[in-house]
């Protein structure tokens, strides 16, 4: 058998990597998929629905550029309503739909692309509380849902930790939602554009 991985790398390509005994001398075989992104990737997130073909090979990454994009099989399509270095997006585990971004200016989106592929469906800013030190909003690089869906651990750059709910109608998805998700990746998804 085989398992796949992908990796961002800094000039902003993502990577597929192919792991089987027979690949290759040292069991891997990694090709480049595309020059995803114009600037460092700084996450890579595959779908976390099994069993559902509709999502195979879906992959999320977010890079320096600004931006979060979506792959499947090469075909790729653009989110890029940021305003800061985007440090890391992470699909929700509950709902196929949805997925949670962070960027450098304390921004935490929360997007259904069953609704919009243009705009998260909520967002805040987290500031720093310590009105003293002047920093203003937190970079936030790191982010973590819990396992029902409802909660995100947001990370920042300082050691800060925050825990945001998520509303309830969000840790989950109809079976029309879902279809709405897959029709709206069919589409969406096109191949890259060549520089």
């Amino acid at each position: 058998g085989s398992s796949k991985l992908h990796v961002g790398g800094a000039d902003g390509t993502l990577y597929e990597g192919v792991h089987s005994s027979a690949a290759s001398r040292e069991g891997l075989d990694i090709r480049q998929v595309a020059k995803a992104h114009q600037g460092a990737i700084t996450s890579v997130d595959t779908h976390p629905l099994s069993g559902d073909s509709r999502f195979t090979g879906l992959t999320l990454t977010s890079s320096m550029d600004w931006t979060c994009r979506l792959w499947r099989g090469g075909n790729t399509a653009s989110l890029d309503t940021f305003n800061d270095f985007v440090y890391d997006a992470k699909w929700s585990p509950t709902n196929p739909a949805v997925f949670a971004a962070c960027d450098g200016g304390g921004g935490v989106s929360v997007w259904n692309l069953a609704e919009s592929m243009d705009a998260p469906v909520a967002a805040t800013t987290l500031i720093d509380s310590d009105t003293s030190s002047g920093r203003g909003p937190i970079s936030v690089n790191k982010l973590c849902w819990n396992d029902s869906g409802d909660a995100i651990v947001a990370g920042g750059s300082q050691g800060e930790c925050f825990v945001l709910s998520v509303h309830h109608s969000l840790a989950t998805a109809s079976a029309s939602q879902i279809d709405r998700f897959a029709e709206v990746l069919n589409n969406t998804l096109v191949p890259p554009q060549t520089s």
